[in-house]
């Protein structure tokens, strides 16, 4: 791998704009992302193909297509070697669960994460990163902090979904015909059901 690529891994369930501002910042400091979209099959997550379709339009209709790889559905996380990237790239939501040991992230896949020499991190307005995971990543790593200008994260628009709200303004209009049937799966979160 050569070090002008960076790394940006997530679920992408649904993608949003949150998550296009990001690869527009990556790309801004590295030639090329590798984007990795998780592949574990969970009842709350739309099925990788429709997440991999949402991401491959976004891309395309971003212009952003030619510097943007998206990693093959078989490649496992602990495969891939994080440390040969100039950059990874993450959500606070997602570093916070890191730093804190408190994670729904499997423990080898958090020390997989820490391998990285440079983060870039968007500090999401409803899941700020904490001192705390901000001190601990800054002395394993270079980390550097882009504010979030989208209100909108993947759990508020599931959040949303399962109140009863229509959430097609929220994800790219582009992408509303690839996800509109797949969206139910949202219900099965169980931190969101209704009693």
């Amino acid at each position: 791998m050569n070090k002008k690529t960076g790394f940006f891994f997530g679920s992408f369930n649904p993608l949003h704009d949150g998550h296009l501002y990001l690869i527009r910042e990556a790309l801004k400091r590295v030639e090329t992302l590798d984007i990795y979209i998780g592949n574990k099959k969970r009842l709350t997550r739309m099925p990788w193909e429709i997440r991999q379709k949402s991401m491959l339009q976004a891309l395309e209709h971003e212009d952003l297509s030619d510097r943007v790889t998206i990693l093959n559905e078989s490649t496992l996380f602990q495969e891939i070697s994080i440390g040969s990237y100039k950059l990874a790239v993450v959500g606070s939501d997602i570093a916070n669960l890191i730093s804190s040991g408190n994670s729904k992230i499997e423990p080898d896949e958090t020390a997989h994460i820490f391998r990285a020499d440079s983060y870039l991190i968007l500090d999401r307005h409803d899941h700020p990163i904490d001192s705390t995971s901000l001190n601990i990543l800054s002395k394993k790593a270079n980390v550097e902090i882009v504010q979030s200008t989208y209100k909108l994260s993947a759990s508020g628009i599931k959040k949303a979904y399962v109140r009863g709200e229509n959430i097609q303004s929220m994800v790219p209009y582009y992408i509303w015909p690839i996800i509109k049937d797949n969206i139910h799966v949202f219900k099965n979160l169980p931190l969101f059901q209704e009693p």
